[in-house]
Formats: structure tokens, sequence, C-alpha cells
């Protein structure tokens, strides 16, 4: 044996030791209450309506989000857009991209000139990328922050909250829903799916429709990662359809769809036929849902934010009895707090969620009836899944922040609701 090999032995031994004390994960964080941050009501007042929309400033060679880091447009199969509609004192704005950074939906609400705002995601895996200063979010598949891209999305979304609010005109808001299992279909084994589609509508004193918003859960991933194109995927597709049908204009978001994708069953299987099919498909359902519409009647608007500390990194689904080692190295990457927040037209109660969120997460929140969730509402801290599927690993193995998550996001849920106009 060479004199050496006291020293390499000495060495591994070191070595081994250092590895064995990077993967005891570290101390969690005792869960802490959310406190409000913001609240504001508006007295009773005859319904208003507007709405404006424009494509996003974004062009071959921007970051493309949503199947990695690396990825970047090589052309435009449909422009990604930015929509607004103007209900009352609350504005909502619809951004074809995959996620919404909180400085993002700050910047947003600063040059549109301030009031309730909720800036959400369309989920769009084929959307730009780059807007997210975060560096976790960006390895997780934003792709590499450009301040120009954030600027520039943010002027162009704040310019269609301030046309919104400009066209606003006297209006009757509708609503309707219903459940739609066949326009999903379940990713995870064990899965609770939450079918709900919702429609608000509103339309003019003529009964022209002003503008429509359908808010269903299903993965925006029927383009594949190979397609570089910049597109708005399905939501993109519906709004289409939906605007072909004179429903104004037309705003799709995210509900409780973390754990859903579009199903496969019935459709083309080629891409692009079924993209276009599947879009028919929800504005069918969203014309069919209508029918059944009801009135919503004038009453108080309110809008409130409440905040919580995040639970440390928790990535057992994905590394076991190894993910010390991951969680130490990426924690102090992870986001701190974050924020849910709530808005309400008369009885309309609408809750804007910071994350992806399955159905069986939403069911654990115990929500008043008749809330309309929006998922990838001014955030996005990975998958919220309820704790027994995380527990029982049948849920969302993407839900990085641990079991607590989702009670840390249904408490934060409670606050917000409490503190609206009744």
């Amino acid at each position: 044996m060479n004199r050496g090999s006291p020293h390499r032995r000495a060495a591994l031994v070191a070595a081994a030791a250092l590895v064995a004390a990077l993967a005891v994960p570290p101390r969690a964080r005792p869960p802490a209450p959310p406190s409000l941050r913001a609240s504001a009501s508006f007295p009773a007042a005859p319904w208003t309506a507007g709405a404006a929309e424009a494509p996003l400033p974004v062009s071959a060679g921007a970051a493309l989000a949503g199947y990695g880091p690396l990825r970047h447009a090589t052309g435009v199969r449909d422009p990604p857009m930015a929509r607004a509609l103007a209900l009352g004192p609350l504005a909502i704005v619809a951004l074809d991209m995959i996620e919404i950074a909180p400085e993002l939906a700050a910047a947003v609400r600063a040059d549109a000139g301030g009031g309730p705002i909720l800036v959400a995601a369309t989920h769009t895996h084929s959307g730009p990328g780059g807007t997210d200063p975060n560096v976790l979010a960006q390895a997780l598949g934003e792709g590499l922050f450009s301040r120009e891209r954030f600027h520039a999305i943010a002027t162009t979304a704040a310019e269609v909250v301030r046309r919104a609010r400009a066209a606003a005109r006297p209006a009757r808001i509708e609503l309707a829903s219903a459940d739609r299992p066949d326009l999903q279909r379940e990713r995870d084994r064990g899965g609770r799916p939450d079918p709900r589609l919702v429609v608000l509508r509103a339309l003019d004193d003529a009964g022209r429709p002003i503008a429509t918003l359908a808010v269903l859960g299903a993965h925006p991933t029927v383009l594949p990662s190979s397609d570089r194109r910049l597109s708005a995927d399905w939501p993109g597709a519906a709004v289409q359809a939906l605007e072909r049908r004179g429903g104004g204009v037309a705003v799709v978001l995210q509900g409780a769809g973390g754990d859903v994708s579009v199903p496969w069953d019935g459709l083309p299987p080629e891409p692009e036929a079924r993209l276009h099919a599947f879009g028919e498909e929800v504005a069918g359902a969203v014309t069919a849902a209508l029918h059944g519409a009801a009135p919503l009647s004038p009453g108080p608007a309110g809008f409130s934010e409440a905040e919580a500390p995040l639970p440390a990194l928790d990535l057992t689904p994905l590394f076991g009895p190894l993910r010390g080692i991951p969680e130490r190295l990426l924690g102090g990457l992870a986001p701190r707090r974050a924020t849910v927040a709530a808005a309400s037209l008369g009885t309309l109660r609408i809750l804007c969620v910071p994350g992806e969120l399955t159905g069986a997460a939403r069911r654990a929140f115990h929500l008043p009836a008749g809330t309309v969730v929006v998922s990838l509402c001014g955030g996005d801290v990975s998958y919220i899944e309820a704790e027994s599927q995380w527990r029982t690993r049948t849920g969302e193995p993407l839900s990085l922040f641990g079991p607590t998550l989702g009670g840390v996001a249904g408490r934060s849920a409670d606050l917000a609701l409490a503190a609206l106009p009744r």
C-alpha cells in the first residue's frame, strides 16, 4: 500500500461525512399565521364593464417558459396576449404566460394606477419567459431574467387595464357554472380533479356581449416541447372560438387544474388539429353553460390580500432520503412569503391563488359556496397539493413546500375572504 493511502482514506471519510451532514434536511420552520396586508370596500353601485386586449411585446428569440429553462422561440404560432376586464372597481388581467411573478403583478398594478387588480397567467407552456427575477423560478422553467422584457410586458398589461377601465359602460353581469369532467384528463394516480367550469358574461344595455370570462382547470400543454413557436396553447384557441361566436373580448383562466391536463380521447392526434378542436369544445361548453346563466345583482365590492410565510422546501417526493442536499442548496433561492388575494362583486367571490392548485387542495379549503378560484394569480409557489395526497405520494411531486403548504394557502384564503364586505 503506498504512502498516500491514509490521506486518501481520510479524504473519503471526510467526503462521506460531509455528504451525510448535507443529507440531513434543514430544520422545518413552524407554520406562522397569515396576516391581512390590504383590505378595501366599495359601495354598491350599478355594474359597469369594459374590456381590452393587446399582443404581448415578444417575438422570435424570446425565452420560452414551460418545458425547461433553455428554450427560445423560433417564431410565433399565435401571439400571446394581454387581456383585461374591468368589472365595477375590479380589474382582472390575463397574460398568456406560464406564471406571474409577484414583482410583475406589482409593477402592473402600479403602472395601471392602482386599485383592485388581479393579475393571472393562462399557464401556457409556449409563452414568453424571462420575467421572474427569482433564480429558482428561472431554473425550473422561466428562463433567464430579462429586465427589458419584464418592463415591456408590465407596461403592455397596465395599458390594457387602463383601456378596459376607460371603455367601462353600464352593464348586466351574468354567472353560470357546470361540471365538465369530459374536458379534463387526470394526471396523478389517486387524484381528485375539480371539474368546475365557471363563466361570467358582461352585456351592455342592448344585450350585446362586452366580455366573457371562463375559468377551467386543465394544463395548456397541447403543443409539445418540440414546437418552439410562441403560442397561448388551448386557452388561446378557446378565446378565438369564443370571440368568433360573438362573446365580446374573451378571457380564459385556470381553475384548480394542477392535477389535470387536456383529454386525448376523442380529439385528433395531431397537435394543431387537437388544439383547434379542444378550443371549440371549451367554447361550446361555455355557450351551453350560459343557457342557465343567472344575473348578478348589484352590491358592494371589495378587495383584500392575506400574506403568509411559506414553509421550508421539502423535496421528499423527488429525492427521498437524500432531500437534504438539494434543500440546502436551493433553500436560499426559494421564495419566503406568498400572498393570496380575494375580490368580491356583490355575492360573487373570486379567490386569487399564487400557485397551481389541485382539485384535492381546493376541496380542503372548504370555501364558501360559489367561490370562483383562479390559480397562478399574483405569483407561483409551485403546486399546492392537499396534505393527504402529498403524504401518500398520490399527488403532484412538484409541490415543493411540503405537506403544510395547502394548509398555509387555505388559512390565507380564509382570512382574505373574511375581510370582504358581506
